[in-house]
């Protein structure tokens, strides 16, 4: 039996790391897209992070990156700063 529980740890280990990397890959895509001032493919790809991740620190990052670079400044400092209710 501990066998097959340090087995089951190794696999969801495994796993997570498989999807941090290919969130990481996706965040690098989307900073390229980014560079290349293609706002709406990087937007969109954003959303679909965001919607799986809603609290992703560079995900929020970059996509107030993409306000700040359309001039939308006000957009921008609320997706980089929240406020928060006090």
């Amino acid at each position: 039996m501990p066998i097959r529980i340090l087995l089951l740890i190794l696999l969801l280990a495994s796993n997570v790391a498989a999807q941090t990397s290919s969130l990481q890959t996706r965040l690098k895509h989307v900073a390229a897209l980014i560079r290349d001032n293609r706002f709406d493919e990087a937007e969109q790809q954003l959303n679909l992070i965001l919607k799986a991740s809603p609290d992703e620190a560079s995900a929020l990052n970059l996509f107030g990156t993409i306000r700040a670079q359309q001039g939308r400044l006000n957009e921008a400092e609320n997706t980089l700063f929240p406020r928060r209710p006090s």
